[in-house]
């Protein structure tokens, strides 16, 4: 008794079904005829049923729609395939509900020997879905049954936990009044005690319509009778393999588009050449000379797009540029009223347009556009592109300067050995000594004058002055002391300038968080003509959108609209976009925030002017001393030779002053040669000391 109510509520609500189809169809469009209805219970019956049609019409072609589960839809199946009575190719079977769901087996043939077509909830090929199957532990595929229970469970969730937001003791309070009562919170036993409302059930129930997640069975949205808008369901066919192809998609407002083969099929003759116009524009079109045909091609976003698109729809087509070069506006002048692409458009010159054609209220009056394939957002100025560097530490200043801050220091070290060399303040007499400690000689002092300024002296002075450090050394002549004041001007307003524009860089960087390149980044520079300060996007939404433009009705708008959803699906729409738009060598701007070589150039006017001056007052400097040891000795001294030579009065007076402590008595020094090292350390130092003095 229980089995024939069971299977009486089975067939009723299979004719339910059918008549809400019917209910369903819309005035005017294409109806089908039900022949037969017949109640099963196994596949046997099925097979039975349609042995019965077979003898009766065997060459016409039926269309069966089996309503039943996927036990009773896969023995069918396997069944027919088997049988010697019944024909393959005049039949199709359309199964209901979501039976395609649910795992077919591949090693079985008999699947893929009839013309099978259902429905399908899931998308693998989505992320959601993927992630979910990593972590699911029953194969790889899940059945909708199972799916939908997922997706239901966290919309309660959510909305329980929206509730809670807004009335966060709401459970914590029927808790209390159910413990009170000295009953269970919760009791399943529905025949002994009956069903009893939730106390906040009303509530739960308009927060669940009112509630939008992403579930497994794409996006969840009810409307205010609780029914779930917004949806779409995949329509496919078994094919070889045993896998299910996609062929169409019914979406609950504007009901089934079709694909065949991943590519629409519509009223369009496919032996037809469709022309493509374009513009061209860096990175959308781009001519290239093809050397082996000698033949002007292209190549460009806009290229790859419409290869990709026209592939999915299976057409043949042809890439021409427009003919004046323009995109399209309102032109008195012009036959349709406007020029470019757009007045093609209109006058059916060119069948479809992709290029970089913005979508405007205007020209969608006169042409249709398909959906956004990329839109473009501005980036606000004062917002910071993602700089990852390693060397971010010298962007508060410009290359130019840091190559002029590395030429100025060579410079200056270059400007100070010169004058060092020629200017005889620099040149200190030293006071070495000479003998062996192992012989019976003693050591006798000998002054020598040596520049303290030599080349690699004068760069460990540029470079500590530049550091803000001592380097034990500093310039006794004037031209010296020009030319280290200057560089120690320009060293002090280039630090300055440095550590003001580093703090100020950090203190952006911490307030406004640089921008990743997520999938909508685009870091190129602007002369590039590929947009730089702009948010690239796949979505349908921007300041600046890109679509394909048709003429007015034609009738491969929704093809292309459902090959740039099954391209954006498929990722390949965004792979592009990181191919033409966001290449690892593009250049990053940073604002104009670095301070640029226009701004600080009289800095290295100064520097230049210095090193100039000092160089002059050294070379005055080297006459005067040059003419004053001319007078003093009557020779003539060589270029670069330093004015205190042996020859001069004032060395001569050393070397006598040194002779004169020479010749002391032996006893008076104890035999100096044989002294301690700290007693010879002593009469050096006295030694040194006297001959600076004498200098």
């Amino acid at each position: 008794m229980d089995s024939g109510v069971k299977q009486l509520e089975k067939l009723a609500s299979s004719l339910l079904r059918l008549q809400s189809i019917y209910e369903n169809l819309k005035p005017g469009s294409k109806s089908f005829h039900v022949t037969h209805v017949k109640r099963v219970s196994k596949a046997v019956e099925v097979i039975d049923f349609l042995a019965e049609l077979e003898a009766s019409d065997r060459w016409s072609y039926k269309y069966i729609v089996l309503d039943s589960s996927t036990e009773i839809a896969k023995d069918t199946v396997i069944k027919h395939a088997r049988s010697f009575k019944l024909g393959r190719r005049t039949y199709h079977y359309l199964l209901s509900g979501f039976v395609m769901d649910d795992h077919w087996s591949e090693n079985t043939h008999e699947f893929e020997t009839l013309n099978i077509t259902g429905f399908r909830v899931l998308d693998y090929s989505t992320k959601k879905v993927k992630d979910f199957l990593e972590i699911w532990q029953y194969g790889s595929h899940i059945s909708s049954k199972a799916a939908m229970m997922f997706d239901s469970v966290n919309l309660l969730i959510e909305a329980i936990l929206r509730m809670g937001r807004k009335k966060s003791d709401f459970l914590r309070a029927a808790y209390r009044r159910s413990y009170s009562n000295s009953t269970k919170n919760t009791d399943c036993n529905i025949e002994e005690r009956g069903i009893t409302p939730f106390e906040f059930g009303e509530k739960l129930a308009k927060m669940i319509r009112k509630t939008e997640i992403d579930g497994l069975t794409g996006f969840i949205k009810f409307d205010d009778d609780g029914r779930r808008r917004n949806f779409s369901l995949r329509v496919v066919e078994m094919t070889t393999g045993t896998n299910a192809e996609t062929i169409g998609t019914w979406y609950d407002d504007t009901g089934l588009s079709t694909l065949n083969e991943l590519g629409w099929v519509g009223s369009v003759d496919r032996n037809k050449t469709y022309i493509i116009t374009s513009i061209v524009e860096e990175p959308y079109i781009m001519p290239i000379l093809d050397y082996n045909s000698n033949k002007k091609k292209h190549k460009g976003f806009c290229v790859d797009l419409a290869e990709l698109i026209m592939d999915k729809l299976k057409l043949k087509y042809e890439l021409r540029i427009v003919k004046d070069g323009k995109y399209g506006g309102e032109n008195i002048d012009a036959e349709s009223g406007w020029d470019g692409i757009v007045g093609e458009l209109m006058r059916r010159e060119a069948d479809l347009s992709i290029s970089s054609l913005s979508v405007t209220v205007y020209r969608e009056q006169v042409i249709d556009f398909s959906k956004t394939f990329l839109s473009f957002d501005t980036v606000p100025e004062d917002v910071p592109i993602s700089t990852e560097s390693i060397f971010s530490f010298l962007l508060p200043l410009s290359k130019e300067i840091w190559f002029c801050i590395l030429g100025s220091f060579f410079a200056v070290s270059i400007c100070l050995y010169i004058v060092s060399k020629y200017c005889p303040n620099e040149y200190q007499l030293r006071v070495r000594t000479s003998g062996n400690r192992q012989t019976s000689r003693i050591k006798i002092p000998q002054a020598k004058l040596e520049n303290t300024f030599s080349l690699w002296t004068a760069i460990w002075f540029a470079l500590g002055s530049f550091m803000q450090q001592s380097s034990g050394y500093s310039p006794r002549s004037l031209s010296g002391r020009i030319v280290s004041g200057v560089w120690w001007f320009v060293a002090l307003f280039v630090i300055v300038i440095y550590t003001a524009n580093l703090t100020t860089h950090l203190t952006i960087a911490q307030l406004n968080p640089p921008l990743n390149p997520i999938h909508r980044i685009s870091k190129c520079p602007a002369e590039t003509n590929k947009p730089c300060e702009m948010l690239i996007s796949v979505m349908e939404t921007g300041l600046k959108d890109f679509a394909v433009a048709f003429p007015k009705g034609s009738p491969l708008r929704e093809g292309v609209n459902l090959a740039l959803q099954k391209l954006r699906n498929e990722g390949a729409l965004y792979r592009l976009i990181r191919t033409w738009f966001m290449p690892s060598s593009c250049t990053n701007k940073n604002h104009g925030k670095e301070m640029t070589l226009s701004q600080i150039a009289g800095l290295f006017y100064i520097l230049v002017g210095g090193l100039v001056l000092g160089l002059i007052i050294g070379f005055i400097e080297y006459m005067v001393y040059r003419h004053k040891s001319q007078e003093g000795s009557g020779d003539v001294s060589p270029p670069g030779t330093p004015i205190r030579t042996p020859t001069s009065p004032m060395m001569r007076k050393s070397q006598r002053t040194l002779s004169e402590r020479d010749a002391i008595d032996w006893n008076a020094v104890n035999f100096t040669g044989y002294d301690s090292p700290r007693v010879q350390q002593r009469q050096e130092e006295t030694a040194m000391q006297g001959t600076f003095g004498q200098v």
